[in-house]
């Protein structure tokens, strides 16, 4: 088969909507003949394979690329916001479009790819965008060189590119927590029919009560945007194990304090599916923290977001602290309630 020939081969099977994964294994075939062919003829020229028509006309997928073509973006939320705003209402369509190009960027090893994971986890779970996050929570981090490579790798050593392990680690912890989310609401859109063995039932607990594990343990990540994605997906999983996994989260692990970026987070969602457990999480950790401890002000700021009896009565305590900073923040939070001094 000639380069030519493998190329249209890929276009044909694009037009198939086949799955990512087999996307990836043609493309990576495609490559090889084409490097095999280049070899023999001792050329050197690039191969561009088109991208789907479908894709390059959402504006959302064409934000995102600019994003990943620009290195003099610092504040990256902005562009992955407008991104999503503008894929949301293209539906099931824009995931998969989303899909492809996140395919695109892993042969890429772009190290941007970390940015554009924060779209996926708020687009609709089809089963294109699933598996394409999926191989990315498995890839190694180097590759072949791809055939099409419009975005920069992070380190390119003759015909291979790839991330350095740290980028690969928090990539791939990234795209588990995003799978993670992913799944859980593909669970809730496919509910299991009426009539299914328990066996079934107990498999499904198992698995659920597995990636609360997985997800209850990231949230003492110190990479807060981790830490974040993984609080996000425990709010959504919904169930009361998630309400305990969130709030034992809030504790942090044995070296300390979560960021505080994934504690406000936490007792957002928590505040969603439990309140009550909340309050009572938030203030018996208020007292028995020592003094001085750096998580105090998070706890009162939390706690004058939430409001109630029990929490007012930590607020006020909070008035006497030794730590001027819980002071500030305690005044705060019972000027917002609307609670005199």
């Amino acid at each position: 088969m000639s380069p030519q020939e493998a190329i249209r081969g890929l276009e044909f099977l694009r037009q198939a909507a086949p799955s990512a994964k087999d996307l990836t294994q043609f493309k990576e075939w495609v490559a090889e003949i084409i490097g095999a062919e280049q070899s023999k003829s001792g050329q050197k020229r690039s191969t561009v394979i088109p991208n789907s028509g479908e894709r390059t006309k959402m504006k959302g997928i064409q934000t995102l690329e600019e994003l990943c073509s620009r290195y003099d973006i610092l504040d990256t939320d902005p562009w992955v916001e407008r991104a999503v705003q503008d894929l949301k209402p293209e539906g099931a369509k824009a995931s998969r479009a989303l899909a492809e190009l996140l395919v695109e960027f892993l042969e890429c090893r772009t190290p941007k790819l970390l940015d554009v994971l924060g779209a996926a986890i708020e687009m609709e779970p089809t089963r294109e965008l699933i598996e394409a996050v999926h191989s990315i929570a498995a890839a190694s981090s180097m590759a072949h060189q791809p055939v099409r490579s419009r975005f920069s790798p992070e380190i390119s050593d003759g015909d291979q590119v790839g991330w350095t392990e740290y980028t690969a680690e928090r990539i791939k912890s990234n795209a588990n927590v995003v799978l993670e989310r992913l799944k859980s609401e593909k669970a809730v859109e496919s509910p299991i029919p009426a009539g299914s063995e328990r066996s079934g039932l107990d498999s499904r607990e198992a698995s659920q009560s597995g990636r609360i594990y997985e997800l209850r343990q990231s949230l003492s990540s110190d990479d807060w945007t981790l830490g974040v994605q993984a609080a996000r997906a425990l709010g959504s999983i919904g169930s009361l194990e998630a309400a305990k996994a969130l709030a034992k989260g809030l504790e942090g692990d044995a070296h300390g304090a979560i960021p505080t970026d994934t504690f406000r987070v936490i007792a957002e969602e928590l505040a969603r599916l439990d309140r009550e457990l909340l309050i009572r999480k938030l203030c018996q950790m208020y007292r028995k923290l020592p003094h001085l401890h750096a998580k105090k002000g998070d706890i009162i700021e939390a706690l004058g977001n939430i409001g109630g009896p029990e929490a007012l009565s930590t607020l006020r305590q909070a008035l006497s602290d030794k730590d001027t900073t819980v002071v500030w923040y305690a005044k705060k939070a019972l000027g917002k309630l609307g609670h005199q001094m």
